[in-house]
């Protein structure tokens, strides 16, 4: 998958979980290599592992902080 595909798919999402890929993707670990090179390049931020957010100049939506930490949170237990 080409990042901009990837982009399009998600830009309208406030943070992108792995569980999402599997409508998008039958190959997962081809995409989570990608991912790993997107964030290289800076175009996806890892908040932790299964959880990642498009950069701020791709996303559509720009969360807040407490939504984030909030999400976060939740994921920890």
């Amino acid at each position: 998958m080409k990042y901009l595909e990837f982009k399009n798919n998600f830009r309208e999402f406030p943070l992108i979980s792995t569980s999402h890929f599997s409508n998008i993707t039958e190959n997962l670990q081809v995409l989570r290599n990608q991912l790993s090179r997107w964030q290289k390049k800076g175009l996806v931020i890892k908040l932790k592992k299964g959880l990642y957010i498009l950069n701020e100049k791709e996303r559509k939506l720009n969360p807040s902080k407490i939504f984030i930490a909030n999400t976060l949170f939740q994921n920890m237990r």
